[in-house]
């Protein structure tokens, strides 16, 4: 007699995988998975896997869906709301190699400290190319706190919504992706794509090094310490003489962290293991591996930056110019924000709002204003357009659902914004729908 075995409960869906570097995250990935079953991310949250964690897990003390969200930012990392997650997916949806959506393979090798940034950022270009091939989702990459730039589109990542301005989780109750978890502004608006920059050659090393530290699956993690550990100790023999100080000077470390990274006692976090990867001109893999290759030539030291600050800082302030520039950004036809402001001068916004004060605020009190203006604008272009597609379906004997207004229009979740759900709401009371 044949036995079937048990299907699955959600849907075996395939993460996007491009490349190592842009492959899917975890928090994409539930977005994506909600959506396909026309779900919310809340109710597939505490409707679905909540309930599976609760089947499997010993400590039922943890509020499972609670926990999840107001740890997002852990999510796509090595934490128990990773791990935990990972395994409620594996087990509803037989689908294997979910923890590959994760740093889940760091855990025994990389610290936790300063890893994951706690805001969620992202490239509107990528977005923008993802949307009109019909595969928006979010790489994993985007969370880690040393990414600061997209490569291919060579532009900052935005870590606030264009529309907004305010800074983005990772994970809402609501969420839909492309679209700001707070306003569901679209985040790849053509007004609001943001400007080139030259990416300096730090960012590019933390995104060449980052495709080797990624495909880590299957290694012996305690000898990748072991010969970190011998090629840290020859570098500083052969070039530092044993001196601890002109190392921790060169390799930008305090002497206590490099001591103990040298005596085996603790394990570089992400930004210091790069940080001697670049100083020395030595690519992650060789500092990994048992023989390391070293060059003849002194580290790096031509085209020093401070690597543990943002990329924006470390040129001496000109309070004239500065304040030219935020003269200059009050007359522009279309107002700018002060974070966009303070992009362009590569500097800081709380640098600008310490220092310039009042032309500061006044900045941005007028791009306050104009994004309401704007807002409003595309609200009223919008409440018609749902207006045309709620009488096209009544004329087609269709009932206006929320479902079937979003995909006449090709725009989900568009009705998840607030005003214009109680518009269409209005539209069925008004007419007896409900």
């Amino acid at each position: 007699m044949y036995i079937y075995k048990d299907r699955s409960v959600i849907y075996n869906l395939p993460p996007i995988n491009e490349d190592l570097l842009t492959k899917e995250s975890l928090t994409s990935y539930l977005v994506r998975l909600s959506n396909e079953h026309q779900l919310t991310v809340n109710d597939m949250v505490r409707r679905v896997l909540e309930i599976e964690f609760n089947k499997n897990s010993i400590d039922k003390k943890i509020n499972f869906s609670k926990y999840l969200f107001e740890n997002s930012e852990t999510i796509n990392g090595y934490g128990k709301s990773a791990s935990e997650l990972v395994i409620a997916l594996n087990e509803l949806s037989s689908r294997e190699g979910i923890e590959k959506l994760t740093f889940l393979n760091w855990k025994k090798l990389i610290p936790s400290r300063n890893l994951l940034d706690k805001n969620f950022k992202y490239c509107p270009d990528c977005l923008k190319d993802w949307k009109d091939e019909n595969k928006l989702y979010y790489p994993l990459i985007w969370g880690l706190n040393l990414v600061e730039v997209c490569i291919k589109h060579q532009k900052r990542l935005l870590n606030y919504c264009v529309n907004c301005n305010e800074q983005i989780t990772f994970l809402k109750g609501k969420m839909v992706l492309g679209r700001c978890s707070k306003c569901f502004g679209l985040l790849y608006d053509d007004n609001f794509l943001p400007q080139k920059i030259n990416v300096d050659g730090f960012q590019k090393y933390v995104h060449i090094n980052l495709n080797y530290l990624i495909s880590l699956d299957s290694i012996d993690y305690e000898s990748c310490r072991n010969d970190f550990i011998n090629n840290l100790n020859i570098i500083q023999t052969k070039y530092f003489n044993n001196e601890l100080k002109s190392m921790s000077v060169e390799l930008q470390i305090p002497k206590t962290s490099l001591y103990e990274y040298l005596t085996g006692e603790q394990f570089p976090s992400l930004k210091n293991l790069v940080s001697i990867g670049y100083s020395m001109n030595l690519s992650i893999r060789s500092l990994l591996e048992k023989e390391i290759s070293l060059n003849a030539d002194s580290p790096k030291s031509c085209d020093r930056i401070d690597i543990h600050k943002k990329t924006s800082g470390g040129t001496p302030i000109d309070r004239l110019k500065m304040k030219e520039k935020l003269k200059e950004t009050l007359v522009r036809s279309e107002p700018t924000s002060l974070v966009r402001v303070a992009e362009e001068m590569g500097r800081d916004r709380k640098l600008l709002y310490n220092h310039f004060p009042e032309l500061s605020k006044e900045i941005s009190d007028k791009y306050s204003e104009f994004l309401k203006n704007k807002t409003f604008q595309r609200r009223k272009v919008m409440k018609l357009q749902i207006e045309n597609a709620y009488y096209a379906l009544i004329k087609d004997g269709i009932y206006p659902s929320r479902r079937q207004i979003e995909n006449k229009l090709k725009k989900p979740g568009l009705l998840r914004e607030k005003p214009l759900q109680n518009y269409w709401k209005f539209l069925l009371k008004r007419d007896g729908y409900s």
